[in-house]
């Protein structure tokens, strides 16, 4: 009798916990889950959007083509700067592929993922890593590039704002 409370009232606290984590759903559908200024651990510059053709790394300015906006971090999702038509994309995906900003549209190659453990964003797509460019990271406009996953502190990013 004593187990059979114990499993209804764990029953009841697990039931609970769902009804909450679903009730909080549709509030992340609206706002970002990350926002502002995306930070390299390796640079003291900021992912920047400023140039049409590639995604680079600059000195961070309180600008809108350095503030971006991530909508979720349990499956891919896009990641969008001052224009929210525009979302990060990884180019062709292979190593080396400079990110770069184009019109937002279904496709993996535009979606990543935010991994809380490592600090990595990872392309959908190709699996693979958006890094910083070794060759440039000490420099204004730094390339940003996706690359095989290493675990460097080149491919560790920070969201200025998170949950």
């Amino acid at each position: 009798m004593i187990r059979r409370k114990l499993a209804l009232g764990a029953l009841a606290v697990l039931l609970g916990a769902v009804g909450a984590a679903v009730a909080a759903s549709p509030a992340q559908a609206i706002l970002p889950t990350w926002n502002g200024h995306i930070y390299n651990v390796q640079s003291p510059r900021c992912l920047d959007s400023s140039t049409p053709t590639a995604v680079t790394m600059r000195t961070c300015l309180n600008a809108p083509y350095q503030k971006w906006a991530m909508f979720s971090t349990v499956s891919p999702s896009h990641i969008s700067s001052n224009n929210a038509s525009n979302c990060l994309d990884e180019g062709s995906g292979a190593n080396g592929s400079v990110a770069r900003m184009v019109t937002c549209v279904n496709n993996l190659h535009q979606k990543w993922i935010y991994s809380q453990v490592n600090f990595t964003l990872v392309n959908a797509a190709s699996g693979r890593c958006l890094d910083a460019d070794l060759g440039t990271i000490n420099q204004e406009g730094t390339k940003v590039q996706v690359w095989d996953c290493g675990g460097g502190d080149n491919q560790i990013w920070f969201f200025e704002n998170g949950p």
